[in-house]
């Protein structure tokens, strides 16, 4: 009996409560918890299936990196620029160096590195982004007027290129982090010359140039420069190695929701001078109320398989980093938001998901008055406030405690 009651709270919860107050079970509250986590553990896989992540850094280290990328900004080898070419010890954000360029009295600077090899970006299995960090500095602050140009070359002069404007930072001596599609698929984000091919990339190529009355004394750095490859979530580490601890975080706060909502919920019911009855008896009813959070998470999972997929730069490895600093996390944190915001929560299957919370909230208290009423036989009226009231306290209890 216990099992049937288990659903039927969410579809006839009269009949469910006045069979659960009879005998009440505190099987139907486990058969809930092992639903949850059955469910729980099941939308993960869907999160995870939506989300890519580069490959290449792992824990904050590099892996498996294309031949030469790790060292490309730590000589000089292979760089040409219109300036005085160096590496930079100081000014650095990966490895021991920057690679600079610095050029005195002019309008324009670029720099360029040649003679890499051919990179794929053509296949399926092929590289799929450029990561780089980019700074540059004009001695008066002036902005780069125009032919702010991000150039890939391909075998017989030809090349690729986009305008650059859109991610170099704003704020002069500002280091900017950007990463950029490449490949078939982003042909559009791309101007041609000469007929390029994604399948042999050789080179790359940052230029800025500024108006003839904005001459100055001018500074390029590059840093943190790879082609990288997007991997499933599901076929890294990260997704096996979440599974168990998502599981014990699943039982305790499972656990503690229940104690904390019937514990409230009796108080508020002595409170308002009722008689709670035996706590054991109270306390197991409540339980059956967390059925509906196994709805909840069936329909997140089936409206994020609906979404699609997510890219992910390679900060994020330093969420599942435990050495990570807080500055590298809040880097990794504003990626998912950024990726969330810009692919999925325009999306009215987003928004919908994102809605049905305060849906499920309602359902709660609705279902917490149809238990205290058929549990305690009081007034409709008394029970409504004991219900919206000992719900109230509980969410602020739990997003105090759980954070």
């Amino acid at each position: 009996m216990w099992a049937r009651e288990v659903f039927r709270v969410l579809y006839s919860p009269f009949k469910a409560f006045k069979e659960i107050v009879t005998k009440p079970d505190v099987k139907g509250p486990i058969l809930i918890l092992v639903l949850i986590l059955v469910t729980t553990t099941a939308a993960q896989y869907v999160f995870a299936s939506k989300l890519s992540i580069e490959t290449y850094f792992h824990y904050g280290n590099k892996q498996a990196a294309p031949p030469g990328t790790a060292n490309w900004t730590e000589s000089t080898a292979h760089w040409n620029s219109n300036g005085n070419i160096s590496i930079n010890d100081i000014d650095r954000i990966d490895g021991n160096f920057s690679i600079q360029s610095l050029v005195f009295n002019d309008t324009f600077i670029s720099m360029n590195i040649t003679d890499i090899g051919q990179f794929n970006c053509l296949e399926e299995t092929g590289y799929k982004a450029l990561s780089f960090r980019i700074k540059w500095i004009h001695q008066d602050g002036k902005f780069p007027s125009f032919n702010t140009t991000l150039r890939l070359f391909s075998l017989g002069g030809s090349y690729y290129f986009r305008n650059l404007s859109d991610l170099i930072s704003n704020s002069i001596d500002t280091w900017a982090n950007r990463t950029v599609n490449v490949g078939l698929e982003a042909s559009s984000e791309w101007l041609e010359m000469n007929s390029p091919s994604w399948e042999n990339i050789t080179g790359l190529e940052f230029e800025m140039s500024w108006l003839a009355s904005d001459i100055g004394n001018l500074t390029m750095r590059i840093d943190d420069l790879f082609f990288g490859k997007y991997t499933s979530l599901l076929a890294t580490d990260i997704y096996s190695s979440t599974i168990l601890p998502s599981i014990i975080d699943g039982v305790f706060i499972f656990f503690f929701n229940w104690a904390i909502f019937a514990g409230v919920l009796m108080i508020c019911t002595a409170t308002l001078r009722e008689k709670v009855g035996p706590w054991k008896t109270f306390f197991v009813v409540m339980g059956y109320i967390f059925s509906v959070t196994i709805v909840y998470i069936i329909l997140r999972a089936v409206l994020i398989s609906a979404l699609p997929e997510l890219r992910l730069q390679y900060e994020m490895w330093k969420t599942w980093d435990p050495n990570a600093t807080e500055a590298e996390m809040r880097i990794a944190s504003e990626i998912v938001n950024h990726q969330i915001q810009k692919y999925w929560a325009q999306s009215w299957i987003y928004q919908f998901g994102s809605y049905f919370i305060f849906a499920v909230d309602a359902w709660t208290v609705a279902l917490s008055l149809i238990a205290i009423r058929t549990l305690r036989e009081i007034s409709w009226k008394k029970a409504l406030v004991i219900a919206l009231l000992g719900y109230v306290v509980y969410f602020f209890l739990r997003g105090l405690l759980l954070g």
